[in-house]
């Protein structure tokens, strides 16, 4: 029987994970990918996480909003994705194998009940 707990990733699908700072021959050996000298070569060196390079950040560039009025004057809606969750089984159960499944086709069979489309 088919599960979560099964599943593999597609051969080629994950990357090794990267050594830095073992030897010259791994490519990330001496400098480790930090270059010479600077702030960004010593140790403790971050960006702050919402960082962008220098250009104007998210929240700066956002309209400041509060109150009751937020939720109709902020247009987060259309950037929303509608997902609805399908289980394996049921895939297995009503689908070939090997068929190409897509929203169309999930409706069609009945899984899922939403027709739009993200």
């Amino acid at each position: 029987m088919r599960g979560l707990h099964n599943l593999k990733p597609a051969r080629g699908a994950t990357k090794r994970r990267k050594r830095i700072g073992r030897g010259e021959g791994s490519g990330w050996g001496k400098t480790s990918g930090r270059g010479h000298k600077g702030a960004g070569a010593r140790s403790g060196s971050k960006s702050r996480v919402a960082f962008e390079g220098g250009q104007n950040p998210v929240q700066i560039r956002l309209r400041k909003l509060r109150g009751p009025h937020m939720k109709k004057s902020m247009p987060f809606e259309k950037f929303r994705t509608h997902t609805q969750p399908v289980n394996l089984d049921d895939l297995e159960a009503r689908f070939e194998k090997g068929a190409e499944v897509t929203p169309a086709g999930l409706s069609a069979v009945g899984l899922a009940t939403r027709r739009e489309v993200p």
